[in-house]
């Protein structure tokens, strides 16, 4: 009887951290796919005064400020962020022709009551380049 109670007990807890794991992994992953996302929206904010100045050969140069206003955009437009838990833009960096976009949300764990850090954060972090085939 006691055996039977201690292996029901080790069985539970095992499908509970399972679950939780799987669910975090779920989480990384759908946050990894709307920084995708964001970081292609970054990617068509093109620097349009260097551009006229200074012109391109096989990529096309980023304005910050305009990167980031298209991430900002995507997120309003598509409502994304409702869907996560304390979802936040931590950050829109541009390099040349190159956009960076870092985001991150709290993971809901179905078990999260049963460990330490119930809602642990998820950080994901995507790059873009802007490339012209000439």
């Amino acid at each position: 009887m006691t055996l039977g109670i201690g292996l029901a007990i080790a069985t539970l807890m095992c499908v509970t951290v399972s679950v939780n794991v799987a669910s975090l992994w779920v989480a990384r992953q759908n946050l990894n796919s709307i920084a995708d996302s964001a970081a292609l929206a970054a990617a068509s904010g093109i620097d349009t005064s260097q551009i006229y100045t200074q012109g391109f050969k096989s990529r096309v140069p980023l304005s910050e400020s305009q990167a980031r206003i298209k991430v900002i955009t995507f997120f309003t437009k598509s409502q994304i962020a409702r869907n996560l838990a304390q979802f936040k833009l931590l950050s829109v960096q541009v390099n040349d022709d190159e956009v960076s976009v870092t985001i991150q949300a709290t993971a809901q764990l179905p078990f999260g009551y049963l460990i330490f850090n119930q809602n642990p954060i998820v950080v994901s972090r995507a790059q873009a380049i802007n490339i012209v085939a000439l």
